[in-house]
């Protein structure tokens, strides 16, 4: 009897609505990466994910000027006002997509005239549509978790990159036939998310009150998620260049190990900042850290966990998951080790800035990983294969720790410690 109160009690609370939901996004995203590798060897892998940045690109840009700021925002609205405000953030995420689309067709158009042969045939229209789908897709499951609505999310969730792995494993295909798959399957978890966005009124004067507040969050953060796709990409991109596109395949294939880890770090983000502000807002700052403090203590624990089994037989897992071909490339696990590691103690810090309002470290830490992105870029890969590569992803992923950790401290020496409500002034 205390199993199945306790069971239901779980099934009622966000947090794990928020890691199934990741469970299943990144399990699926796990299953494409294993079909397409396999399907599309080394290097037809690396040309897909090479094409993929591109969409990474656009998700970058929706994380910074749609998602951060409504993740934060959005809790903090009164009941009354919150149609309002997610009707005129679907407003600026409809005109992203369209922009997007455009940019995609005509940058694809372009490049194909300057550069004849760059751009496969065909590839541009499905890559254009998969960006949208996947924008759609996104927003929706943010929205939802940003009104403490995860079942819905999560059911979003199943049908988009469950149809997604069902269409690749029953049809497979080229990257274009697996670019439209995207686009397709995303279109059927938007299909449930039309009663969930019924409710929501958009108004001009209502999305000229809210595009301020809106955009001194997004200010900093939209400027720090397009570096961050830079510095985090731009030495892949130099990799492939360099090193042939079979090293863009490798790293990817092998970063695939830990997709739980990735599971548990992006559930955290779809939770803990919602969370984080609400509490920020009832109880002050010092019941914030406590419960930062305790979430990152769980969550770290199971981390390391899967990273020390990652690591037990690298060759073996690849061998198992992509066939032939990839073993060679198992030293960079030991890499994606402490990337990971990195990544995971940013969350913390991210979520407690969020919480306060406090953007500006965003891009400052974004912009000193730029600076060595650009820098080393074509010097680690040239001069160091892919170990330089791979040292290079490591600073990349280091170096918000450190600037973000320090602005935080500067802001707790500067904030008074008793537990009362925060008092936030907008856009700091």
């Amino acid at each position: 009897m205390r199993f199945i109160v306790r069971a239901r009690s779980l099934s009622r609370h966000p947090l794990s609505w928020a890691l199934a939901d990741q469970a299943v996004a990144s399990g699926a995203n796990f299953l494409t990466i294993v079909i397409l590798a396999r399907q599309l060897g080394v290097e037809g892998f690396g040309l897909f994910m090479l094409a993929w940045l591109v969409l990474l690109f656009f998700r970058s840009l929706q994380g910074g000027l749609i998602i951060a700021p409504m993740m934060s925002i959005g809790p903090k609205q009164e009941p009354e006002r919150r149609d309002a405000y997610y009707g005129a953030v679907l407003a600026c995420q409809l005109a992203l997509v369209a922009g997007a689309g455009a940019l995609v067709l005509g940058g694809a158009w372009l490049l194909a005239l300057l550069v004849p042969g760059s751009v496969p045939a065909g590839l541009a229209p499905p890559l254009a549509a998969a960006c949208a789908g996947d924008q759609m897709q996104e927003f929706a499951r943010r929205l939802f978790f940003s009104q403490d609505r995860p079942r819905r999310a999560f059911l979003v969730d199943v049908t988009t990159y469950g149809s997604r792995t069902v269409l690749l494993l029953a049809l497979g295909g080229d990257a274009a036939q697996a670019l439209w798959f995207v686009f397709l399957s995303s279109l059927l978890g938007m299909g449930l998310t039309v009663h969930g966005l019924a409710g929501l009124r958009f108004t001009r004067a209502g999305l000229l009150e809210i595009l301020p507040r809106q955009w001194r969050f997004a200010r900093w953060t939209v400027g720090s998620a397009l570096l961050e796709w830079g510095s985090g990409h731009l030495i892949v991109l130099a990799a492939g260049g360099v090193l042939g596109t079979a090293a863009v395949g490798a790293i990817r294939a092998t970063t695939n190990i830990f997709a739980p880890v990735q599971v548990l770090i992006q559930a955290l983000n779809n939770i803990v900042p919602v969370r984080a502000a609400a509490l920020l807002a009832q109880a002050g700052e010092v019941a914030l850290v406590r419960y930062l403090t305790r979430t990152t203590a769980l969550a770290g624990a199971v981390g390391l966990t899967v990273l020390a089994a990652g690591t037990a037989f690298p060759a073996r897992i690849l061998l198992l998951l992509y066939g032939p071909g990839y073993e060679p490339y198992a030293h960079l696990v030991y890499w994606w080790v402490a990337i990971y590691a990195a990544g995971f103690l940013q969350f913390p810090l991210a979520a407690a800035l969020s919480a306060i309002e406090l953007t500006r470290p965003f891009f400052v830490s974004i912009l000193c990983e730029a600076v060595f992105g650009i820098v080393s870029a074509w010097i680690l890969p040239r001069w160091f294969g892919l170990d330089g590569t791979m040292f290079g992803i490591l600073v990349t992923r280091a170096a918000p720790v450190l600037v973000l950790g320090l602005f935080l401290a500067g802001w707790w020496r500067r904030t008074a410690l008793p537990a009362h409500p925060a008092r936030i002034e907008e856009g700091a």
